[in-house]
């Protein structure tokens, strides 16, 4: 049996023009969401896992959390809401939620 080593790399041009949040923000998208997926993936039971579809979009959201205000923060919580209400009910969602956005108005 041939084993293959999967290799990642990343290559940044020199110079380097980037600010610390931009690699920060890089970092996040290629190692904290691909790499993480892709190392967790090989621990999942052949043929019952499989990755996300929208994997970049998460990566996309990953990439500028680290923003002071981040801009795709609210379209996230509205995604990760619709998620959560496939399983839990309204005052369970409502009460997940609570970390996210502590106003109950708002919430």
């Amino acid at each position: 049996m041939s084993h293959t080593k999967q290799v990642s790399k990343i290559t940044i041009s020199l110079p380097i023009v980037y600010t610390k949040q931009t690699v920060i923000g890089m970092l996040n998208h290629e190692i904290g969401t691909h790499y993480i997926r892709r190392y967790n993936q090989k621990f999942q039971p052949k043929g019952k896992y499989q990755y996300l579809t929208d994997e970049e979009g998460l990566a996309v959201l990953s990439q500028i959390q680290i923003q002071e205000k981040p801009i795709l923060y609210k379209a996230a919580l509205n995604y990760y809401s619709a998620v959560l209400a496939k399983e839990a009910d309204f005052k369970q969602l409502f009460n997940q939620l609570e970390s996210y956005q502590p106003n109950p108005q708002k919430r």
